[in-house]
């Protein structure tokens, strides 16, 4: 199985990656830089290089085309609460503008996908099954620095 994970040199794309090389499925990870795989010395076989914010439409079909996924998981996502504080547009920009436009490319090609989301979305605890009408979700109020990135995932 060729599998696509979009932002896949974070934390949890790192590890999807992983996972499935070691199921031994073809795994192709895209990310603007290679943060943790220069860590660990081990940049997966397939790696592109590619900031996805740019021309997200042309780029991302483009990669699809060329890879041919049978599944695509989307780990796109500013997840550094530095980052997100000091540039709350840009990161609602990549959490939610750019998002939501890989998901139309990928909905376009008609192949099945996954998106990640975070606490924020999903709440903060798991005592019983979730309820997208019953959840906990973390917001807070705007003037704390978390504000900004949790509302462009719960978008």
């Amino acid at each position: 199985m060729n599998i696509l994970i979009l932002g896949g040199d974070g934390f949890i794309g790192s590890h999807l990656a992983h996972y499935y090389e070691s199921l031994n499925h073809v795994v192709y990870v895209v990310d603007k830089e290679d943060l943790r795989s220069s860590r660990s010395n081990r940049l997966p076989p397939q790696y592109i290089y590619n900031d996805l914010s740019i021309n997200t439409y042309e780029s991302l079909s483009n990669i699809i085309k060329s890879t041919k996924p049978d599944f695509i998981f989307n780990c796109v996502a500013v997840a550094t609460p530095h980052y997100y504080v000091q540039h709350p547009i840009d990161t609602f920009n990549l959490d939610f503008t750019v998002n939501y436009d890989i998901i139309k490319t990928i909905i376009h090609h008609k192949i099945p996908f996954m998106h990640f989301s975070t606490s924020e979305v999903y709440g903060k605890t798991w005592t019983e099954n979730y309820d997208e009408y019953k959840t906990d979700l973390v917001i807070g109020p705007t003037h704390k620095s978390r504000w900004i990135y949790a509302t462009s995932k719960i978008l």
